[in-house]
């Protein structure tokens, strides 16, 4: 039966489509927020991004234009309406995407219905396609294109990836790329395993350090990030901000570690399991230490509210910022802490995954043995990546009203936000 969902899976949505697929839905989610915040709601959200797509709105002393517009903010917040021309835009990218994503399934559905396997240019025909919504995807999104938003993107996933952040005027802007980059750490990781075992080497076994090392960066360049602004403001905030994304690295480590472990046991025919045992029980520690501490760093730190101030009076109390949100019903956000909270610990259903021996696993519990207890089950992997990626989409939305909040007098409700710009 896992053989037959490893087969069906792969026949129908490879691993590069499945790649694809995912950024592409980062990209309708990424709209589907604006349109929220500025439809619903007439947040300006050029205005947070410091990005205008007015040139009167830059301070060009002959400086050229495209630079201007990618890298320093605006003198003068984008008007409201202007916030329309981010939503084309996206809009645009995201059809592009789609329309490329379609084609490249539907090429190779074909190629499989048409040509057998066996044949000598089948390998290649494939390999192309799926090289080619690969570099195609990047391309759309991160590309230097003509327009202001594109530019905007280019330059800062640029800054992002060598983990530079530009704190003073796009803080929120590269933050929400970075953070967004850490829970596509799996997607990252797949693409890689999928250059790795068609490209560089004719071993079907993924590099369990490579691996690592992919899953670690998004969080390296956080640290980085966090590290620059720490000696450059001299916040004690930034050095806690800095461990919480070390603590991540915790069962990056440990993962690594077992994977060796069972390689090793594997090649040499030992049966001895102790070593393991211990690096499970390290996996489990570092997890919890990591999920809790991400966990209360979003609710406290990264939307601002007073769920954890147990020590005020009940007088003073409040669990989320009294008169100053957004999105209206507090139920919402109750609903969204809820969820973040699942997500966080999601990796729990590992528990209910028995160890029979170190390389092969046994079933007790269906949802845990579905998303953990067989490699080859991809359905299940692809189902915790999609859920990260709907997580960070509500994280976003409550980062967002945060920063929104902070921009305006405390007295005043943080809606009409066309008058103000970060700074």
């Amino acid at each position: 039966m896992a053989k037959l969902a490893e087969t069906s899976l792969n026949e129908v949505l490879p691993l590069p489509f499945r790649v694809a697929l995912l950024f592409q839905l980062g990209v309708h989610l990424w709209y589907a927020m604006v349109w929220v915040c500025y439809r619903v709601y007439d947040v300006n959200c050029l205005a947070l991004l410091d990005l205008s797509y007015s040139s009167h709105n830059y301070a060009l002393d002959g400086q050229n234009t495209g630079l201007v517009y990618g890298e320093l903010a605006t003198i003068i917040p984008a008007e409201l309406k202007e916030n329309l021309s981010l939503l084309l835009g996206i809009k645009a990218t995201g059809s592009k995407l789609f329309s490329a994503l379609a084609f490249s399934l539907v090429c190779y559905w074909l190629c499989k219905a048409v040509i057998s396997p066996d044949f000598f240019l089948f390998a290649p025909i494939v390999n192309l396609l799926f090289l080619f919504i690969t570099v195609y995807s990047f391309y759309v999104v991160f590309r230097p294109g003509k327009t202001i938003g594109q530019q905007r993107v280019h330059s800062s996933i640029k800054r992002i990836l060598i983990g530079n952040i530009n704190s003073a005027t796009m803080r929120t802007n590269d933050i929400f790329f970075s953070d967004t980059l850490t829970s596509y750490a799996k997607v990252l990781n797949d693409l890689m395993c999928f250059i790795w075992i068609t490209f560089v080497t004719s071993d079907s076994l993924y590099n369990t350090r490579v691996e690592a090392l992919v899953l670690a960066f998004p969080q390296l360049v956080r640290m980085k990030q966090c590290y620059y602004e720490y000696k450059v403001c001299n916040q004690r905030q930034q050095l806690f901000n800095f461990f919480k994304y070390a603590a991540l690295l915790g069962p990056i480590l440990v993962n690594m570690l077992i994977k060796l472990n069972m390689l090793r046991l594997a090649s040499t025919g030992e049966t001895t399991t102790d070593s393991l045992d211990r690096l499970n029980n390290w996996w489990y520690i570092s997890s919890t230490v990591s999920s809790l501490y991400l966990f209360v760093w979003d609710v406290r730190m990264d939307w601002g509210y007073g769920l954890f101030e147990f020590y005020k009076s009940r007088r003073h109390y409040e669990p989320l910022r009294a008169g100053r949100l957004v999105f209206g019903r507090r139920a919402i956000y109750f609903f969204i802490i809820f969820i973040d909270f699942v997500l966080r610990f999601i990796w729990f259903f590992k528990m209910f995954v028995i160890v029979e021996t170190e390389i092969e696993l046994g079933l007790r519990h269906r949802v845990g043995n579905f998303l953990f207890g067989y490699n080859f089950l991809l359905l299940g992997y692809l189902i915790l990546e999609t859920l990260e990626i709907f997580r960070r989409w509500l994280w976003c939305f409550l980062k967002w009203e945060h920063d929104l909040s902070k921009l305006q007098p405390k007295d005043a409700e943080a809606i009409q936000l066309s008058d103000l710009k970060s700074g």
